[in-house]
């Protein structure tokens, strides 16, 4: 299914600028959408119009013949008010992006992935609207053009502020091509904050023909950066003076962009945006590859106010998370809070992160473990926290490794903020789960800087450095699977597994997000941190009395029925396998404190695989009992570009499967397999011990990062996995 969930831009065609101000009714939409694909199918671009494709690219699962990119943006300025303080202005901005592709299908899997278009329709938020349209034709082998009628598009959500529609594309088949076009409209009235474009110059496809068209009113700045070989835009004007870009790229050989690859750090990328003339960048201007100094300015004056605000608007707070920190320090071994900011951490963690109003039922739902923290808002809390304590701390500005290298950046949404103590302990805010001196993955390995503010009583100055962050090891991340699979001859399609799941460092986050319940999560930070009163016994003072009991009981019990769906689900992406009953699970550690850093759950279930009847003999697809592993794609093995793993990490698994009476285990000794390098490593053994079959295997990954030079190391390694998982152990009858 071909999802496209439309960007935020800006460019603007004549009828839209006034239907753009108002939500469109159905009849002004179908008109427009009318118009904008006359628009579309009637553009002279000869590539859309080529038929013949070469036979070297019948072995892809598509080809993209031509794609074409088109923005246009405009800015308006208006009266807002009229005051004895003079005339205010307001900008109002239109934003139009058209994407248009036409694409050879060559397998079902391209079929598939075409086979639906789904689309945000309409939306509207404060004073941002947009609204999309689409054409999709169909060109069969013969030539004939075939245009699904756009009528036909079923609302998936349908309310005033919030449209979204999908497209069937029937009777489209292999060997079909298929042309259709994207176009999103977007208004911002009294100005608005712009998304970077990325035109990506790359696919794991051939691409024929790809070309940009940007216009830009002269009210707009541009601001643009060629990366990774990707072509610069050639540039004009028209009699308005408004800046006309365009670039082009023909026979783009297909690109691995798909397996551990850092997008803005190795795939050609011409990376675009617009904003309306200011003080950093000119209305009318172009700035190509802008110096970074600017962004990390505007992110130290942001850090700064929210520093300043902390330092006098704690008050209230200061208390509570005191005292918390106090009693965490009282159960684990005693101390002063100026000697352990991680006391202090765990206390902030809690009031600012994990309690909330009670007035809020919804916020206990699964939801909840995938919201993103505001980071600068947190650790601007936590330096002020420090500070009453003389715990000095400095901010560290890092670049992601999947975006741009720090002297490439080109907004404040390229840097991520950290706490760092001057002892070097580190301190971030991904989400309401992460763990002191456990820095997100993609922050590993990148040089950024430091900003260590000085507050006097009118002002504070700030100190930049510099500073680097260092990779973690393969055990450090770590995840261990004890597994005892019973497997009952007289029930042969049926395993009873016994798990214990034991995981450590950055693999936790993952499996945190799924599996936890807010009610366990507050009572365990709750217990740890000396809090007295239990959630239920703070509702007790809510102003809703009853009535909000009553309805956190109820969120509290749908929420632990959607837990265990989840856990399903967990079981099933693990194993590759649904699991045909869920008997028990059990969150023994979450992981969320130092001094109990795994976290560890337990589970018992049944599945309905892995057993095959061979006469009176049984034969059980061990390779597949600790789930599937990566296969590397024929595409894929001749690799020419550095490898962006996520981390090193470790898995093992410790499986045990008690041989059936009157049976005996054959073939273990082809379960035995060793592949050791600078890379990694696959290590398997299986023996015999007493009546039970004990199987161990263990999987590193060494490094986050490999040079292409390494690849084949890491092949042999990935190939042994892959080696093992079609292993098997026949149960013969004795």
């Amino acid at each position: 299914m071909k999802k496209i969930i439309a960007p935020v831009v800006l460019m603007m065609f004549v009828f839209v600028s006034k239907q753009s101000i108002a939500q469109l009714k159905d009849e002004d939409y179908r008109k427009q959408a009318e118009e904008v694909r006359n628009y579309v199918w009637s553009q002279k671009i000869k590539e859309f119009d080529v038929r013949n494709i070469p036979a070297e690219y019948s072995k892809y699962s598509k080809v993209i013949i031509a794609k074409h990119e088109e923005i246009t943006g405009l800015a308006k300025s208006r009266v807002k008010s009229i005051s004895l303080f003079g005339v205010q202005m307001k900008k109002n901005l239109t934003y139009t992006h058209t994407t248009r592709e036409l694409v050879k299908i060559n397998d079902a899997v391209a079929l598939e992935d075409f086979s639906e278009i789904s689309f945000q329709k309409y939306s509207q938020q404060y004073r941002n609207k947009f609204t999309t349209y689409l054409g999709v034709r169909i060109i069969k082998p013969d030539g004939s053009v075939k245009e699904i009628n756009p009528d036909e598009v079923i609302l998936t959500d349908n309310t005033d502020k919030n449209k979204k529609g999908k497209l069937a594309v029937p009777d489209l088949q292999i060997g079909d091509m298929i042309d259709y076009f994207i176009q999103t409209v977007e208004f911002y009235d009294d100005g608005g904050s712009l998304d970077f474009e990325n035109f990506v110059f790359a696919d794991e496809n051939p691409i024929m023909h790809y070309s940009v068209h940007v216009e830009a009113n002269k009210k707009l700045a541009v601001v643009y950066r060629p990366m990774n070989g990707a072509p610069d835009f050639k540039l004009s004007q028209n009699e308005d003076e408004d800046n006309i870009m365009d670039a082009q790229q023909n026979n783009i050989a297909p690109f691995p962009t798909n397996l551990w690859m850092s997008p803005y750090r190795q795939i050609p990328v011409l990376r675009f945006h617009m904003v309306i003339g200011n003080s950093t960048y000119k209305a009318g201007e172009l700035y190509k590859n802008p110096e970074t100094d600017p962004i990390v300015e505007s992110y130290n004056s942001i850090i700064k106010n929210y520093v300043s605000s902390a330092r006098t608007s704690l008050g209230y707070f200061d208390k509570p998370v005191k005292k918390a920190a106090q009693s965490y320090l009282d159960q684990n071994g005693g101390g002063e809070l100026r000697d352990n900011p991680l006391a202090i951490y765990y206390a902030a963690r809690h009031q600012f992160l994990l309690n909330f109003s009670k007035e809020d039922v919804s916020v206990v739902s699964n939801r909840r473990n995938y919201n993103s923290p505001d980071a600068v808002t947190f650790l601007s809390i936590l330096e002020e926290l420090f500070a009453q304590y003389k715990i000095n701390s400095q901010f560290v500005l890092l670049p992601s490794k999947y975006g741009p290298k720090f002297n490439e950046i080109m907004s404040l949404g390229d840097l991520q903020p950290a706490l760092m103590t001057d002892d070097g302990q580190i301190f971030t805010c991904e989400s309401i789960f992460d763990a002191p001196n456990v820095i997100p993955h993609y922050l590993e390995g990148q040089q950024g800087v430091t900003i260590d503010y000085h507050f006097s009583f009118r002002q504070a100055k700030s100190d930049k450095g510099s500073y680097s962050t260092k990779y973690s090891p393969a055990a450090q991340n770590q995840h261990t699977e004890d597994l005892v699979y019973t497997f009952n001859p007289s029930d042969p399609q049926k395993i009873k597994v016994d798990r214990k799941a034991t995981i450590t460092g950055l693999l936790r986050l993952d499996y945190q997000q799924k599996l936890l319940l807010y009610e366990d999560l507050y009572e365990t930070e709750r217990n740890v941190l000396g809090i007295k009163n239990s959630f239920n016994e703070e509702l007790q003072d809510s102003k809703k009395g009853r009535k909000i009991i009553e309805e956190y009981q109820h969120a509290f019990d749908e929420a632990r029925k959607e837990w265990k769906e989840n856990c399903k689900d967990e079981i099933n992406e693990q194993f590759d396998i649904k699991p045909e009953d869920l008997t028990t699970i059990k969150i023994d550690q979450p992981g969320i404190f130092d001094n109990k850093k795994a976290m560890i759950f337990t589970e018992q279930f049944t599945v309905n695989a892995w057993v095959k009847k061979a006469g009176n003999n049984y034969i059980l697809d061990a390779g597949k009992m600790i789930g599937e592993q990566l296969k590397i794609k024929p595409e894929q093995r001749d690799r020419k570009v550095d490898v962006y793993m996520p981390n090193a990490r470790t898995f093992q698994y410790n499986v045990s499967i008690p041989v059936p009476q009157g049976y005996t285990a054959e073939g273990l000794d082809k379960l035995n397999t060793s592949i050791d390098n600078s890379t990694g490593s696959f290590v398997t053994t299986a023996k015999l011990d007493g009546t039970n079959v004990k199987l161990t295997i263990t999987k590193i990954y060494k490094n986050a990062f490999e040079k292409p030079e390494q690849w084949p190391d890491l092949l042999k390694m990935l190939d042994a996995a892959t080696t093992f998982e079609e292993m098997k152990i026949m149960f013969k009858k004795s």
